[in-house]
């Protein structure tokens, strides 16, 4: 038993345990959303929200309203017979950091994305970094911008990235044509 206060970060019923399973909610909606296919979620989950890329340690590029969102994975994502793009996004290493007062919260996580294809062994296609801002409105959290940053551990743009040919549609085919 804990010997927290109810009004320790530690208790399990204080508002900031709630604000971090809400805002680990949403991180982890968006994984599910996009391994589903169902990208019109992603411009619910962006509604008020911008999202912008970014690799290594660079600036981010321009940033994109959440209704951009939908229509680039659309427009970019391959999807296959069973309507997904056959991925498994997996969100580890997630630190939340809550501002209660202020209704504000930040998060970072690791995103490592796995794709097994018909005819293919499960492969890992890319790794990246998710670096969030949220807010909290009419009494729910919200995405107020994502940053995906593309890994890069020493500033070179080239670790870890995968055969990405198969999940979008803008990767170079592999040589062999498989």
């Amino acid at each position: 038993m804990s010997s927290a206060s109810p009004e320790s970060p530690e208790s399990p019923a204080s508002p900031a345990s709630f604000a971090h399973d809400e805002i680990r909610n949403l991180i982890h909606r968006y994984a599910e959303a996009v391994d589903g296919g169902r990208f019109e979620v992603l411009g619910e989950l962006f509604a008020a929200a911008t999202v912008r890329v970014a690799v290594g340690a660079g600036s981010p590029g321009p940033a994109m309203p959440g209704s951009s969102v939908v229509a680039m994975f659309g427009d970019g994502i391959i999807l296959y017979a069973d309507g997904t793009p056959r991925t498994r996004h997996l969100v580890t290493n997630t630190i939340i950091d809550v501002d209660e007062e202020g209704g504000r919260a930040t998060a970072r996580s690791y995103n490592t994305t796995l794709q097994q294809v018909p005819g293919r062994s499960i492969e890992i296609i890319a790794t990246a970094r998710y670096e969030d801002t949220f807010e909290r409105s009419g009494g729910a959290w919200r995405f107020c911008e994502r940053i995906i940053r593309h890994s890069s551990l020493d500033g070179v743009h080239r670790d870890f990235i995968g055969d990405m040919s198969r999940h979008t549609r803008s990767a170079a085919q592999p040589a062999d044509g498989t």
